[in-house]
């Protein structure tokens, strides 16, 4: 269950404008490039979510798997199979990263989020799944309530220019409410 305050809401998005500015940089750029070879976007992509631990041939096919996926519907099950497939690696945060790059009505996984909602980390794919599924499902319930409404309120009227999802509102707030 999301329990987040007013208070932490304000003061969270009082520390996202750039995260916001690479956020919207990555989406704008991610159909415009071939991000399997475009170095620029790679390290943009790798800096914003934090893909410093692939080692180069993992870090490699996790750009060709989104450059090949980006035009396509996309689940995250679906894209960690993939993944996993190429790497040999059950990389939940990776996938999650990739898919909602994507499709940004989907959550990333990371630690924050998993610390905020209580999550364990996954120990095959098919929990990895179950946990994003329980992720979008708490996002949707957190969303429809009082401060959910609130969190998106303020938001839109802290950061008016930022097209986003209110799924990606939810995920950059919970990034930046750390314990």
């Amino acid at each position: 269950m999301i329990t987040v305050t007013k208070e932490q809401i304000d003061s969270a998005l009082g520390r996202l404008r750039k995260s916001i500015d690479k956020y919207l940089w990555l989406q704008r750029s991610v159909r415009l490039v071939n991000v399997a070879q475009d170095k620029e976007f790679q390290r943009r992509f790798a800096g914003y979510y934090r893909v410093r631990f692939l080692k180069p041939a993992a870090r490699a096919k996790l750009f060709d798997l989104l450059e090949e996926s980006k035009n396509r519907p996309v689940d995250f099950g679906g894209v960690l199979e993939k993944l996993c497939a190429a790497t040999g690696r059950m990389e939940e945060s990776f996938a999650s990263k990739l898919a909602a790059t994507i499709d940004p009505s989907l959550p990333v996984i990371d630690k924050w989020v998993r610390d905020n909602l209580g999550l364990r980390r996954a120990c095959s794919a098919e929990s990895a799944k179950e946990i994003h599924q329980g992720i979008r499902d708490q996002y949707a319930d957190f969303l429809s309530t009082e401060i959910g409404k609130y969190l998106v309120c303020r938001f839109r009227e802290t950061y008016p220019e930022a097209h986003v999802t209110e799924v990606k509102m939810l995920d950059l707030v919970l990034w930046q409410i750390r314990s």
